[in-house]
């Protein structure tokens, strides 16, 4: 997923799910666990906001 978001940090999170063949609500879980964590920051809103990757897990 993080390579995803650093590939193309505007994807959404249904894009997400469909990509890597997941639930919505478990990309949901694993971006909440990635921003908790500080690898990843959401810029912007929620529409028109961008992912951008701090560091690699």
């Amino acid at each position: 997923m993080v390579a995803l978001l650093e590939s193309d940090g505007g994807l959404s999170i249904d894009a997400l799910a469909e990509q890597i063949g997941k639930s919505v609500s478990a990309v949901q879980r694993a971006l909440r666990k990635l921003q908790e964590t500080h690898v990843i920051e959401r810029i912007g809103p929620h529409k028109g906001g961008h992912w951008v990757v701090k560091e690699k897990p």
